[in-house]
């Protein structure tokens, strides 16, 4: 298992997740088995342009080693919910890409209309 590093400062997060049985992980692996009314946001371009977008992101999911990044706390400090901290290979097995880069967001979509 990698080892933790806590962010410097003081970033807000809500807890290292290490299993798949926490609620926002299952949420996100069922995401990839069906189409529907969420997006699964991979890497701190795709979040960053979420959130100046204004979409809604329901979950971040970030590695200690990105969030504990100048770059990664500065995307990170942008959000209203502090994220989830999980390991590399967690948020590996989450994620489409080959690389996620340390982090990932549940987004929900507009509806249209």
């Amino acid at each position: 298992m990698p080892r933790w590093y806590p962010p410097r400062k003081s970033l807000r997060v809500r807890a290292m997740v290490a299993g798949r049985s926490n609620e926002t992980i299952k949420a996100i692996r069922r995401l990839r088995r069906r189409q529907g009314d969420h997006a699964l946001l991979e890497g701190p371009h795709l979040v960053a342009e979420a959130l100046a977008a204004g979409v809604e992101l329901e979950s971040v999911l970030a590695t200690p080693e990105f969030a504990g990044s100048e770059s990664g706390r500065g995307l990170l400090e942008r959000l209203r919910r502090p994220p989830l901290l999980v390991d590399e290979d967690l948020l590996a097995g989450l994620a489409d890409a080959d690389a996620p880069r340390g982090v990932l967001a549940l987004a929900r979509l507009p509806r249209p209309g």
